[in-house]
C-alpha cells in the first residue's frame, strides 16, 4: 500500500479478522477487551485517514452500528441490579462499558483508560517510576516520604485482584494517584520546579476524575459479565493479552490499516482499503475564514492526545534547558487559542503556519521513539486530513472521542 509511516503513527494495530479470530480461539477474558478492540479499529482509520475521509467517516457509520448492537443486548439481557453489569456500549460513538454500569461500579477498562492519561500527560515523565533515592542521593527520603508511591505502580495495582491488593473502589485508587502529587510536594516544597509540576498534574487528576464522572465509593468492575443472550463466542474467555494479528501472503487490508484474513461469510476476498491519497494542502491554497479556523482548532483541542500540546513549554519547570537553543519558535494549541480570540493573525495560512509549527517543534526536540514525537506526528495527520477537507469545501465531523487502547 505504500504507506511506509503507518507504524510511526499507529502504534497498536488492530482489524476485524484479527479480532475474529480471537473469538474463535476463545481468548476474550471480559467482554471490554472485545469492544476496545472492537473501537480500536474505528479509532486507528480514523487517526490515519483521517476523520472527514471516506475511510474515517466509515469507521463512524460501522461504530455507531456496533454501539446500537450493544445497547440492545443491554436493554435485552441486562441485570436488575447487583454487580453484574450488563456489558453494553454508553450511547454515542465514544461511550465504554463504563457508561452502562450502575452509579455504585465502574469498569476496570474506564479506570486503565484515567490512568492511561496521566501516565501519557507530558510532565509525567518524573512520576512514572519509583522514586531511586540512593542513585539521586536523597538519603533524607525515607525519613520524609513514609509512603512511596509511583504512576507505574498505580497502574500495576490496577490491575491486581483485591485479594492480591488491587484497588477495590475508585477512592482507593485516587488516594494512590494523589499521593504521587503529595509526596513530591511535601519532600521538594510547593514552589520547586519539580514541585509546580505536581501540582499541576494534581489539578489534571482532578479533571480527569470529574470527567469520569465516578463517585468515590464506586467498585471498580473487574470482570463486567455479557447478557445472558449474548454471543458465546464474545461471552468465553481466556486472556486479556493481545496477540500479534494473524496474517497470510493473501491478506487484503482492513480499514483499521492492518493485514486480515481473505475471505468473509460468503467466501470472498476481503476487500484492500488503503489511506486516503492525500497532499498538505499549500499556505497559498488556504482560503478559510476565521469562524472554519476556530472549528478546526476545536476539533484538535477535542483530540484524545491533544492535552500536552495544549500550553507552552516551561523549560524551568521540566529543567530542559537545551529547549530555547533548540526550539527557535515556539508554539503551541493555548497560544494559537489566545491569537484566534484577539484576531491576531491577518489571514487562515498564518493559523496553519502556527499549528505546523507546534508538531515540528515537538518532532524536533523529541526523540522519534517518545510518546510526544508519536502523538505529534498522529495530530498533524489529523490536523492535514481536516485542513484538506475544508479547503474541499466538506464540513467537519465531531472530533473523535477518547478510547481505551
Amino acid at each position: 500500500l505504500n504507506i511506509p509511516d503507518y507504524p510511526e503513527i499507529i502504534k497498536e494495530p488492530m482489524d476485524l479478522g484479527t479480532i475474529e479470530a480471537k473469538l474463535e480461539r476463545a481468548e476474550y477474558r471480559v467482554v471490554e477487551d472485545f469492544i476496545s478492540d472492537m473501537r480500536l479499529v474505528f479509532y486507528n482509520a480514523r487517526v490515519y485517514n483521517g476523520p472527514a475521509s471516506e475511510i474515517g467517516q466509515t469507521a463512524t457509520r460501522i461504530e455507531k452500528e456496533l454501539d446500537k448492537k450493544l445497547s440492545t443486548l443491554t436493554n435485552t439481557g441486562g441485570s436488575s441490579g447487583g454487580s453484574s453489569a450488563a456489558g453494553g456500549s454508553g450511547s454515542g460513538a465514544g461511550g465504554t462499558v463504563a457508561a452502562e454500569l450502575p452509579a455504585t461500579q465502574t469498569s476496570l477498562l474506564h479506570m486503565r483508560q484515567l490512568v492511561k492519561s496521566l501516565l501519557s500527560h507530558a510532565h509525567s515523565k518524573h512520576f512514572r517510576e519509583p522514586v531511586d533515592y540512593m542513585k539521586l542521593q536523597l538519603y533524607n527520603y525515607p525519613s520524609v516520604v513514609k509512603q512511596p508511591m509511583d504512576l507505574g505502580t498505580v497502574q500495576k495495582n490496577l490491575e491486581k485482584g483485591t485479594a492480591e491488593g488491587g484497588y477495590e473502589r475508585v477512592d482507593l485508587l485516587r488516594a494512590d494517584i494523589d499521593l504521587v502529587w503529595e509526596n513530591c510536594i511535601s519532600f521538594n516544597g510547593a514552589d520547586s520546579w519539580i514541585g509546580k509540576i505536581a501540582s499541576q498534574l494534581r489539578t489534571f487528576t482532578e479533571k480527569k476524575f470529574t470527567q469520569a464522572k465516578v463517585t468515590p465509593d464506586a467498585r471498580i468492575v473487574l470482570e463486567p459479565k455479557l447478557p445472558t443472550d449474548a454471543p458465546p463466542a464474545a461471552a468465553s474467555a481466556a486472556s486479556r493479552k493481545r496477540p500479534a494479528p494473524a496474517t497470510s501472503a493473501e491478506n487484503g487490508t482492513a480499514a483499521g490499516g492492518h493485514k486480515v484474513r481473505g475471505g468473509g461469510a460468503t467466501g470472498g476476498a476481503a476487500p484492500v482499503v488503503g489511506r486516503q491519497s492525500s497532499t498538505v494542502v499549500a499556505i497559498k491554497d488556504v482560503q478559510l475564514t476565521m469562524r472554519q479556523c476556530n472549528t478546526l482548532h476545536q476539533l484538535l483541542m477535542h483530540m484524545p492526545k491533544a492535552e500536552p500540546f495544549s500550553q507552552p513549554v516551561d523549560p524551568v519547570a521540566l529543567n530542559i534547558p537545551d529547549y530555547p537553543r533548540i526550539i527557535k519558535e515556539p508554539m503551541d494549541l493555548g497560544t494559537i487559542a489566545e491569537k484566534l480570540s484577539s484576531f491576531a493573525y491577518k489571514d487562515s495560512g498564518e493559523f496553519v503556519q502556527d499549528v505546523r509549527l507546534v508538531w515540528a517543534n515537538a518532532r524536533k526536540y523529541n526523540a522519534k521513539d517518545t510518546p510526544i514525537h508519536s502523538d505529534a506526528a498522529q495530530l498533524s495527520t489529523e490536523f492535514e486530513h481536516s485542513l484538506s477537507a475544508l479547503v474541499a469545501g466538506k464540513d467537519l465531523p465531531a472530533p473523535p472521542p477518547p478510547i481505551a487502547r
